[in-house]
């Protein structure tokens, strides 16, 4: 998927903390570690207030974040964190190496108006 994704020129995004960082180095344009900061998930989840945390719950969600920034450390992959979500757009877009144009239009009408295309 993502090879034909590079052929169309379309936008691809990978997610999900079953990604483990450097899978997709080897065939992506950007690859990135977006990390939320403990106080942050600390206040979604005080907002959330049918929901009963236990005790121990943020270092439950923690553990996993840590282990993928050691592998991302590692890999060389780029941790980004979210607490600033205009910061980490700016990053991210720092990160898209050149010869990628971007656009304004997130449509998906179409290859070459996703958020980068090949220019």
């Amino acid at each position: 998927m993502i090879y034909s994704c590079k052929e169309r020129e379309a936008s691809l995004v990978i997610e999900g903390s079953h990604v483990s960082p450097g899978m997709y180095t080897h065939c992506s344009d950007v690859e990135v570690l977006l990390e939320a900061s403990p106080h942050i998930i600390e206040r979604r989840l005080a907002k959330d207030k049918d929901r009963k945390m236990p005790e121990n719950g943020l270092q439950r969600i923690l553990e996993p974040q840590d282990h993928l920034i050691e592998v991302a450390t590692e890999k060389r992959v780029p941790v980004i964190d979210t607490e600033s979500i205009p910061g980490a757009y700016t990053r991210i877009i720092q990160l898209i190496p050149k010869g990628i144009s971007l656009s304004t239009d997130f449509s998906g009408a179409g290859a070459s108006s996703g958020p980068y295309s090949r220019g």
